[in-house]
């Protein structure tokens, strides 16, 4: 496989970000970027448009290079993968 133009990234969800209580619809992400899984406790959710985004969820974003800040200011500052 080879080199791809994009990250990765983890973010928690907390109280303070955007994301938070806002359904994945409404969340308007950018063309470049999508959420690849969601964990919420013990269990691994696949987003879809209704899924509501909660505090303490872990989000998996796949993001290109260059929509990295606006996902940023969506979802806060990423965690270390």
């Amino acid at each position: 496989m080879g080199e791809i133009d994009g990250d990765l990234l983890l973010f928690h969800i907390d109280s303070s970000v955007l994301a938070c209580d806002g359904a994945i619809r409404d969340l308007h992400l950018p063309e470049g970027a999508s959420i690849a899984l969601i964990v919420r406790g013990p269990k691994l959710l696949a987003a879809r448009g209704h899924t509501i985004l909660r505090e303490d969820d872990q989000v998996y974003v796949f993001s290109q290079h260059e929509e990295r800040a606006l996902v940023t200011l969506i979802f806060g500052q990423p965690k270390e993968v």
